[in-house]
């Protein structure tokens, strides 16, 4: 973790540091950090925003960091921002330049800070939004597989690690190419499926390329698990603690699917949103997004008050606007909110901070052109199958894997009372409403399935660890004011 804070022409921390992730064969393709020359401090994010970087003003002190952490040790008294953490219970994820923390931003694709004298002033571009594709399904076919071979074979040149693959369409294309062009991995990866045929999809891939596929049982414990993931996810996702599996087996350079399903396969396309976007409604494009409501019931009344559902929904309504008029708006919000706060955090946060990390999907003519695809025509979940399967017909055959029809059977008494008592056992705590955790964990005891616990478990704990280790003051209102640049 690294930081930098200026007052005046003083510094304390950091001078210089930069950020490098998504190795090609002429260098990383994003690069994000900040320069301070004893007169000014440049702060510049890699173009997609992907790389976390922090900045916070309190009066003539300006404090930037790669780790929210860092920021909140040198915040006077830190607080929640309440429209974030709104956000984050209705999606589970922040969106824009939001943190938890009031008055702490987080860069923006491509913006630049420059800092001088006490005056911040900075540069931040819209949300690209590109010319819809004019070909036929055929030609953005053979277009996707030519601009998918050149990424690979440019982030290839600097060597393949062993390959995390699951019983999806992203990582095998990635293992499919990489055996094509004389590069596969040396080993893949695959968690032990606690459902479906994950496993069994991954290794027939694997025994069909002549790769040795190894297996990793999932064994976490899940609260432990949860305490090391939201400190690497800087407290802003309710996701990826399973990746923390995988860490251990990776050896870089480290070739990631990110977005791959989002981007080329209709993964959580809505038709009816896209139809609101296109037509400028957005307030009817937020309540299909916000459909499932918001997970707030299990929290105490006044925070309920704080972080209801209202607020989120402007929140997300500001955002989704940057979208309107995409080729594929849905699929435009999606990768720049949930994929970029959330799912880079796999590769970026926790995979990258011990391998070289490459992320072909993210090439930027590859990103452009399935950022062109009009969902009219390809938002339909078939368009990857059919790339991969007439590139590689020889590998047509081995299926992909498959969500369970049946439910699992239930566990043993002794293992669901034990594992329903570890998850509850945090969630007493200043956030939430005692007789709905006894609810859940009664509920989880009948059916045999920590399931009805999960949600508040992974909604509140970065909230419990935000409060333990940033030293946030849960009752104390919003009171930073918003970073402003000129």
């Amino acid at each position: 973790m690294a930081f930098v804070e200026v007052i005046g022409r003083q510094c304390l921390g950091q001078a210089s540091h930069h950020l490098e992730f998504d190795w090609v064969a002429g260098g990383p393709t994003l690069v994000a950090g900040w320069s301070f020359d004893g007169a000014s401090l440049s702060v510049s994010a890699d173009r997609l925003g992907f790389i976390p970087l922090f900045y916070a003003r309190e009066g003539r002190r300006l404090i930037v960091a790669d780790s929210l952490q860092e920021v909140a040790a040198r915040l006077s008294a830190p607080t929640f921002d309440d429209e974030a953490i709104a956000v984050f219970m209705a999606l589970g994820y922040l969106v824009g330049d939001q943190t938890p923390l009031a008055g702490v931003k987080v860069l923006m694709p491509g913006e630049t800070l420059l800092w001088r004298e006490g005056v911040l002033s900075g540069e931040r571009s819209a949300i690209p939004l590109m010319a819809a594709f004019p070909g036929d399904p055929h030609e953005a076919r053979t277009r996707f597989a030519e601009l998918f071979a050149r990424a690979i074979e440019r982030r290839a040149a600097g060597g393949v690690g062993r390959l995390p693959l699951s019983g999806g369409r992203d990582s095998r294309h990635i293992c499919l190419e990489l055996a094509r062009q004389g590069t596969p991995p040396p080993r893949t990866l695959v968690l032990q499926a606690k459902s479906g045929d994950e496993t069994g999809a991954a290794q027939a891939v694997s025994r069909h390329l002549d790769i040795e596929c190894q297996v990793i049982e999932m064994s976490q414990d899940r609260v432990a698990a949860e305490w090391q993931k939201n400190r690497l996810n800087h407290y802003s996702t309710d996701e990826n603690s399973w990746y923390l599996e995988l860490l251990p087996y990776l050896d870089g350079p480290v070739f990631d699917g990110l977005a791959g399903d989002i981007l080329s396969n209709g993964n959580y396309f809505d038709a009816r949103m896209a139809e609101c976007l296109d037509a400028g409604d957005l307030a009817g494009a937020t309540n299909r997004l916000l459909a499932g409501g918001s997970y707030t019931a299990f929290l105490k009344r006044p925070f309920q008050e704080r972080w209801g559902i209202q607020i989120a929904r402007e929140a997300i309504n500001r955002e989704l606007s940057a979208h309107a008029g995409a080729p594929d708006p849905v699929k435009s919000f999606l990768f720049w909110s949930r994929i970029r706060r959330e799912i880079a955090l796999l590769p970026i946060a926790m995979a990258g901070q011990q391998h070289a990390v490459c992320l072909p999907y993210q090439d930027p003519d590859v990103l452009a052109f399935l950022l062109s695809l009009p969902w009219q025509s390809f938002a339909m979940r078939a368009f990857h199958d059919e790339v991969i399967k007439s590139h590689y017909p020889h590998a047509a055959h081995i299926p992909y894997s498959q969500k369970p029809t049946e439910p699992r059977p239930r566990a043993e008494w002794t293992r669901i009372s034990r594992s329903a008592a570890h998850l509850a056992r945090p969630l007493f705590n200043v956030f939430t409403r005692p007789e709905r955790v006894v609810a859940y964990t009664l509920e989880a005891l009948r059916t045999g399935r920590t399931r009805p616990l999960s949600p508040t478990f992974v909604k509140v704990m970065p909230l419990l660890q935000a409060v333990q280790e940033l030293g946030v003051d849960p009752h104390r209102n919003q009171a930073a004011p918003a970073v402003k640049v000129a």
